[in-house]
C-alpha cells in the first residue's frame, strides 16, 4: 500500500524536524566567526569534516524516504551481526563522547 504525499510529509516533518530544531539550536547557541573561516592549519580539516556532515545528511535524508527506518533495524537486528554492529555503534558513540568531555575539561 503506498503512501499519499501528505503521509510522506508528514513522516518526514515528524523524523527530521527534531533533528533540524537541535542542529539550528546548536548553530545559533555556539556560533562565531570563525566557524565558517577554513584557512589556517585546521582549514583542510575543518572542510573536510563540513563536507562529511553534509554528505552524511543527504544520503541519511534520501535513505530515510526510500526505506522505513524501523522495518530495517527490526530485519536487521533478527541477525547475530546486526545485533554486534548496533551494539558496537553505541559503545563508539559513547566512546567519542567521553573522549570529547575529557578532552573539553568540562
Amino acid at each position: 500500500m503506498s503512501r499519499s504525499p501528505a503521509q510522506k510529509l508528514l513522516g518526514f516533518g515528524l523524523s527530521w524536524g527534531p533533528y533540524s530544531v537541535f542542529v539550528l539550536l546548536a548553530l545559533a547557541l555556539s556560533w562565531h566567526e570563525q566557524m565558517l573561516t577554513f584557512s589556517g592549519a585546521t582549514g583542510v580539516g575543518k572542510a573536510s569534516i563540513w563536507l562529511i556532515w553534509l554528505a552524511f545528511l543527504v544520503y541519511s535524508v534520501v535513505s530515510s524516504q526510500r526505506e522505513n527506518f524501523f522495518k530495517t533495524v527490526k530485519t536487521f537486528n533478527q541477525t547475530w551481526w546486526g545485533r554486534q554492529i548496533g551494539i558496537d555503534l553505541y559503545i563508539s558513540v559513547f566512546i567519542s563522547l567521553a573522549v570529547i568531555f575529557l578532552h573539553s575539561g568540562s
